[in-house]
């Protein structure tokens, strides 16, 4: 059903019952009223009819032969308070007031005035008997008044209630998940899909968004493929360029920089080229390790090794435990991981800053960190410094596509650690890399004596 068509009819059947309710109001309201009249009129006419037997009784003790001028009063206030139903018995009162004032003797009068009293403790009773009718009559329209209350505020509360309980189901909880889920694609989750659930309406978003996915998700496929073709089909001349250095003629001193120059143009180019093919990797669930027990000392000892020969103006200052730091991982995604580091630290920090190296244990946890004093990050860039083709705004001139980093979050990842950043604008910035220990795969070899204190290892 659609949500549209339902509101409707629950906002149709609630207007039934409000208008329903102030219908039952209104006859309540003026069935309550008639009784009131009714009962006032027969208070009032009973007051009439005892007032009107005072005056008779005191004009029979001054044995007054004229008519009672309250008594003819009395009468006419009862012609205009009576209905036509007492209408005759009206009459018949003035009839025996008439009488009883021409009365020419005392037993007479006696007589009349009995006959009088009679008359009127009849037409009293009779009027006594109507308002308390009448008052039975507004008992039961109150009680019907609140009956119909009752039942309309519970018919009204329930259904709410109902009402609130479908949207919550049918409606709100749907488009719940459905923000969730979109949350979930806007977050990475490639394969995150809507339930197609709940009103028409909603099911046409959810399905709307589920072919907005695989579209999205074909065109990604489409633009990995290409990227990784590219990648392999720069690799070519890059051997090719690589081989003809190698067999240059031996080389002058000129041509020995130029040579170094270009195998480092050709180092960079192989990394980006690298870094492209382990995100198309990444990308296409193509990524695999290859784990093994490794120490992280004698892997930060090789990798500290090669940027000694390719930074030769930087001091890289090495802090490891004493004990060895064992964890299964693929040792070449590792040390990639650290040399993305390292390369970073020595290219966004100036020539003369230091670069500090510290491996340490944390209960279950190896802790890597790498720590330099250059540029820094701005907060807004620390917050995507891991996502892919991100670079800082005050990067300049510095060269880079902006994958390294999201390259080394997923190889750490996969290893089931994490990667942060603390920095400051200026300042510089640390790196830290969690990775969980296992237990020493040779317990009882020969420990190899390293010392915690600071190895520098510069080369200048």
């Amino acid at each position: 059903m659609k949500l549209r068509t339902t509101l409707s009819v629950v906002m149709t059947v609630v207007g039934a019952i409000a208008v329903g309710v102030a219908l039952a109001l209104v006859i309540l309201t003026s069935s309550l009223y008639e009784a009131g009249l009714k009962l006032g009129g027969a208070t009032e006419r009973v007051r009439l009819l005892m007032e009107l037997e005072s005056y008779a009784l005191q004009h029979v003790r001054e044995s007054a032969r004229s008519e009672s001028q309250p008594a003819i009063d009395v009468i006419g206030r009862l012609r205009e308070t009576f209905g036509s139903d007492l209408h005759d018995d009206v009459e018949r009162l003035d009839e025996m007031i008439l009488l009883l004032a021409r009365a020419s003797t005392p037993a007479e009068r006696d007589s009349r005035f009995d006959a009088l009293v009679r008359d009127l403790r009849g037409v009293v009773a009779r009027e006594g008997t109507g308002a308390r009718r009448a008052m039975a009559d507004a008992a039961s329209w109150n009680r019907v008044a609140n009956i119909t209350g009752l039942v309309a505020i519970a018919v009204l509360l329930v259904g709410v209630a109902g009402v609130l309980a479908w949207l919550w189901r049918s409606a709100l909880q749907p488009l719940v998940t459905m923000i969730e889920t979109i949350q979930r694609f806007a977050t990475g989750d490639a394969n995150a899909r809507a339930e197609e659930e709940g009103p028409s309406e909603i099911r046409q978003i959810a399905v709307a968004f589920n072919d907005m996915a695989v579209s999205l998700g074909r065109q990604r496929e489409q633009q990995l493929a290409f990227i990784g073709g590219v990648a392999h089909d720069l690799r070519t001349p890059l051997n090719t360029l690589l081989v003809a250095v190698a067999l240059l003629d031996p080389p002058s001193s000129d041509s020995v920089r130029v040579r170094e120059r270009i195998r480092r143009q050709i180092d960079q180019l192989e990394r980006m080229i690298g870094d492209l093919l382990d995100r198309t990797r990444i990308e296409t669930g193509r990524f695999e390790l290859h784990r093994e027990d490794c120490d992280l000392r004698d892997l930060l000892s090789r990798v500290l090794d090669i940027q000694r020969d390719s930074a030769a103006t930087r001091a890289f200052n090495l802090l490891l435990p004493h004990e060895p730091v064992w964890v299964s991982c693929d040792a070449l995604r590792i040390e990639q991981v650290v040399n993305n580091l390292l390369s970073n630290a020595v290219k966004y920090s100036p020539e003369s800053g230091d670069v500090e190296v510290v491996l340490e244990r944390n209960n279950s946890t190896a802790v890597l960190s790498v720590t330099d004093h250059g540029i820094g990050m701005t907060p807004g860039d620390r917050s995507k410094v891991f996502e892919p083709f991100r670079r800082g705004e005050n990067v300049g001139n510095i060269g880079g596509t902006g994958l390294g980093l999201s390259v080394a979050w997923k190889i750490v990842e996969a290893h089931g650690g994490s990667i942060d950043v603390r920095s400051e604008p200026g300042l510089g910035s640390v790196f830290s890399v969690r990775l969980p220990l296992v237990a020493d795969p040779d317990p009882n070899r020969h420990r190899s004596g390293r010392t915690a204190e600071s190895a520098s290892l510069l080369s200048r």
